[in-house]
């Protein structure tokens, strides 16, 4: 806690995460961390709250992911199904790093989910074609009854429009939520990202909120 805010710093990430902090609180802040974590990334992030924009502008955040929150339960879940999908092993996962630290930048890069591996909370289910991995769904297993479903990719030359095996990926997902014995899963949908949005309604999820998250380098 600092100035009675929460915050998850990961000193050997040089990362922090606030969550939900209204403008008077960055406003106290933002000395301490400058004072505190220089050079650290600072994410800021708001789930269905309004951010402070002009706060975040005067420390120079920027937007990084600008997201609705879909969310689907047993109840409307739609099954999708697809052959040859399957649960990622250690055996595998160097070749399924290539494909996902070719792809824009996350937080959950190869090298941090490899870090995490042995903690047991993802559930990475991936597609081939011709020996090569084309595809995947990321899932992470929250304590709470929640699932949340963090990346859903094809690799573009193999995408086609409403396709099946994108539906899948998502679907298998969902479906492994459930059969850890929780009673949602969550996608946050990028605003624009049509393709996944056709998946998502296709597999049934609903619109439910959103989230917006804003990041910056704190000064040296």
């Amino acid at each position: 806690m600092l100035c009675d805010i929460e915050i998850l710093p990961e000193e050997t990430e040089r990362h922090i995460q606030i969550n939900d902090m209204n403008a008077a609180a960055l406003e106290k802040i933002w000395p301490v961390l400058v004072k505190r974590y220089p050079g650290f990334a600072l994410n800021l992030c708001f789930r269905n709250r309004a951010a402070p924009v002009e706060a975040l502008a005067k420390i120079g955040a920027t937007v990084l992911e600008d997201c609705v929150d879909y969310r689907v339960t047993t109840e409307n879940y739609i099954p999708h199904e697809y052959p040859g999908i399957e649960l990622l092993t250690l055996d595998d996962f160097d070749a399924f790093a290539v494909l996902h630290d070719s792809l824009p930048d996350m937080y959950w890069t190869s090298r941090r989910l490899r870090a995490v591996w042995e903690q047991d909370f993802w559930r990475i289910f991936i597609l081939r074609e011709n020996g090569k991995i084309i595809g995947y769904s990321m899932l992470r297993l929250y304590p709470t009854d929640l699932g949340e479903v963090f990346a859903l990719e094809l690799e573009a030359e193999n995408r086609a429009e409403k396709d099946a095996r994108f539906y899948a990926l998502l679907s298998v997902a969902v479906q492994c939520t459930f059969d850890n014995k929780k009673s949602t899963a969550l996608n946050q949908v990028e605003r624009g990202d049509n393709r996944t949005l056709d998946a998502v309604k296709a597999v049934g999820f609903k619109e439910c909120g959103y989230y917006i998250g804003y990041e910056v380098t704190i000064p040296v």
